[in-house]
């Protein structure tokens, strides 16, 4: 395993920088992305190749992320409205 990720750390990071343009948030997919794909391994059953598993894992974590974001974005909002409204 070590190995596969070794060899395709480059290519995930790469698809995180060209989504995310700040690089914390960059590093903090590639852990989130590292892990899922050591908690996952013992699943990977070959019937495509190992990068496109590993590059769909972090397509997951990206709109995964995203979908969090929105929601809590979504979630400031209301907060917010409620707060104008309250005042009003």
């Amino acid at each position: 395993m070590e190995n596969v990720i070794k060899q395709n750390i480059v290519d995930i990071r790469r698809y995180f920088e060209g989504n995310i343009h700040d690089k914390c948030e960059v590093e903090k997919a590639l852990k989130i992305t590292l892990l899922e794909i050591i908690r996952s391994y013992h699943r990977f059953s070959g019937e495509v190749a190992i990068n496109t598993w590993l590059l769909n894992i972090a397509r997951q974590v990206l709109e995964g992320g995203a979908k969090n974001y929105t929601k809590a974005r979504l979630n400031q909002q209301k907060i917010h409205q409620v707060k104008e409204n309250g005042e009003q």
